[in-house]
């Protein structure tokens, strides 16, 4: 299965910041760039990263915007080689900061890579065709405050719950959404956090019904830009939030499931063929000819005992070996075997072969092709004995 490069998929133009910037410099930044995270550059070589939920967070405790980056405790940005694949990528993000920093061999950020850009290198159909969403949404939190509640009391909300956004409500109806692109907004522009939500919200609140599979809703969140999706049930109410996290981790178990299976059948496969081999090795070791198997390069993969007394050689000194080398006056049949480098016939036949121990032998021989999926995989040589015994070498 492919999946493409980080580097195919990765934003080239990271935007960075020095430690001795402060907070609200990182804000702005976010701010003028459309972006919800700045990577900080720090003094131990390590890639940091400032990101909307750290500005609510340092919002809500109270520490000053002008605190420089440096004396925060920052999380670090997991680091990957650009010709990493989505796969890996998607595995080393994990639960992590939301993003990948790419590095070339001396180190050097070359890109940065989001979940936004992991799902955009998916195939939706790796995900699923025909689940629907409603049947994936048992167990997924999100946050719901009323539209009258001020900006303070939600952020406050959304840092003790772990929220990156919240739904707001007008009574019983959803009326619109908080987003990391309006905290980032705010706190760049040092709103006011007094004002009711509903003043600062986005809207409309785009929507999907709960019959949608993950594939369309996953189109519906392409095509309007959407980090998330916001599901109603078929009375209009609100069913939930599927987030990006949440699709890539789908993707990737789903996957993992996939690889395993498909790893069970290759060892039952290469179980059957182990005992499919063993039983032929069986058969011809009990052969009364001389049997020699070799590989496309023609180096002996097995011989039987028959064909090693033939040779007057030990079997287990031949396996591996060039044919050519111990018995020259075999190669050329496998040589000439069709498919073979040389002939495009099956030689057979009487042929005088020196022994081991210098004396010769009369044999009969057939030479047969090995071919898997229409290429040459070696031969097969039968030998016979002929004649009455050994003649002394000449």
């Amino acid at each position: 299965m492919y999946f493409p490069s980080l580097e195919s998929i990765a934003t080239r133009q990271v935007i960075t910041l020095r430690g001795d910037c402060s907070v609200h410099e990182g804000a702005r930044a976010m701010a003028r760039y459309g972006v919800r995270n700045v990577v900080v550059l720090s003094g131990d070589g390590a890639y940091r990263i400032l990101g909307a939920a750290d500005l609510v967070a340092l919002k809500t405790d109270g520490t000053p915007f002008d605190t420089p980056l440096a004396s925060l405790d920052l999380p670090r940005v997991p680091t990957l080689p650009p010709d990493a694949d989505v796969l890996q990528g998607i595995a080393h993000m994990g639960e992590g900061v939301g993003c990948l920093c790419l590095t070339d061999e001396r180190g050097t950020l070359v890109g940065i890579v989001s979940r936004t850009d992991l799902l955009s290198g998916i195939d939706p159909q790796l995900l699923t065709e025909s689940q629907a969403l409603w049947e994936l949404m048992a167990g997924t939190r999100f946050l719901q405050v009323a539209a009258g509640d001020p900006v303070r009391h939600v952020f406050a909300r959304m840092r003790a719950g772990g929220h990156d956004a919240a739904l707001v409500l007008q009574g019983e109806e959803p009326a619109g959404i908080l987003t990391r692109g309006d905290t980032v907004r705010l706190l760049a522009e040092d709103a006011s956090l007094d004002e009711p939500v509903s003043g600062v919200m986005s809207t409309p609140l785009h929507t999907v019904p709960e019959s949608f599979t993950i594939q369309e809703a996953l189109a519906f969140a392409r095509e309007h830009g959407h980090k998330r999706i916001v599901v109603r049930r078929r009375d209009g109410s609100l069913l939930g939030v599927v987030t990006q996290k949440y699709l890539l981790a789908l993707f990737y178990n789903r996957w993992i499931g996939w690889f395993q299976a498909q790893n069970e059948e290759l060892l039952h496969a290469q179980r059957a063929l182990r005992a499919e081999r063993d039983r032929l090795a069986l058969v011809a070791g009990a052969l009364a000819e001389g049997l020699v198997v070799t590989d496309p390069g023609g180096c002996i993969e097995r011989i039987n005992p028959a064909a090693a007394a033939l040779l007057g050689v030990d079997a287990g000194d031949l396996v591996g070996r060039p044919l050519a080398q111990l018995v020259p006056g075999l190669s050329h049949c496998v040589q000439e075997c069709p498919g073979g480098p040389h002939h495009p016939r099956c030689p057979s036949g009487p042929l005088e072969l020196r022994r081991a121990d210098a004396s010769c032998i009369r044999v009969h021989l057939r030479c047969r092709p090995l071919m898997e999926a229409g290429r040459y995989a070696g031969a097969v040589v039968f030998l016979d004995r002929a004649g009455d015994g050994p003649q002394a070498s000449p």
